[in-house]
């Protein structure tokens, strides 16, 4: 499982070279490959294609005569390779890698409970089932909500291997970064970063960019976490404040009182 921001190569390096690879090294491979939609997915399936096809004296591989399309072709040693959308059509197909890139279309497919739980249902019951003995499953995809399914499934299943790369470096960071260095500080420096949390606000930052998402009351106090208390206690003075941000329009708030 890889986290990245939007915007990193992770999707070159892993549903283009990445796949490239495994097919020119594995005799008989079969891949899979999906990204959340069909239109995205037989994008790579062209790309991974045109590698083969382009280092194929390096790699000894050679794209068979028959194989016409990007989203499903062969190589002449019998590698296979087929692409398709989530929940799309994949019966039938068996393989030794399934790669699945960015899952999660926009932000409201990721606040939808119900779109979240369509996700995991067709990955659970439909992907894995096609996974042969042995066979591997990579997930490459920025996080979104902390129940998406990269959350689910840390959360249900303990034998992923997460690589997790922030935008902003934290303490004991995977490359070995300082804090809050940038990820690609050429693509985009700490100052743009920061720039980027301004414009989006922090809860999106932390999913999207830091791969940390948050619930959304996170950002909120809750009431229900407040006790009540069986007896005031025994005070000098009180403070009685309301914040207009977390007031609905047109109430009144915004006053402090103050008493002794």
């Amino acid at each position: 499982m890889v986290q990245m921001p939007p915007g990193s190569a992770k999707s070159t390096y892993g549903s283009v070279l990445f796949p490239a690879w495994f097919m020119a090294r594995g005799k008989g491979a079969q891949v899979i490959a999906v990204a959340h939609t069909a239109s995205l997915a037989h994008y790579f399936g062209g790309r991974v294609r045109a590698t083969l096809a382009k280092h194929g004296d390096l790699l000894g591989v050679e794209i068979a005569k028959a194989a016409k399309a990007s989203s499903k072709f062969s190589l002449a040693g019998g590698e296979e390779y087929f692409s398709a959308g989530v929940r799309g059509p994949i019966t039938g197909r068996r393989a030794d890698l399934i790669v699945i890139d960015d899952p999660v279309k926009n932000w409201a497919e990721a606040e939808s409970q119900v779109q979240r739980d369509m996700l995991f249902d067709w990955y659970r019951a439909e992907l894995t089932a096609r996974l042969k003995p042995g066979g591997r499953i990579v997930l490459i995809m920025t996080r979104w909500h902390e129940d998406d399914l990269a959350g689910r499934l840390l959360a249900t299943d303990g034998g992923w291997r997460c690589l997790r790369l922030p935008a902003l470096a934290e303490a004991g960071d995977e490359l070995g970064r300082g804090v809050g260095e940038a990820l690609w500080p050429a693509l985009q420096s700490m100052e743009d970063l920061e720039r980027r949390r301004r414009e989006v606000g922090e809860r999106a930052f932390a999913a999207m960019y830091q791969q940390a998402p948050k619930a959304r009351e996170s950002g909120l106090f809750r009431v229900g976490a407040v006790t009540r208390l069986a007896a005031a206690p025994d005070v000098k003075m009180s403070v009685r404040a309301w914040d207009l941000a977390a007031s609905q329009p047109g109430q009144d708030g915004g006053r402090i009182i103050r008493w002794g």
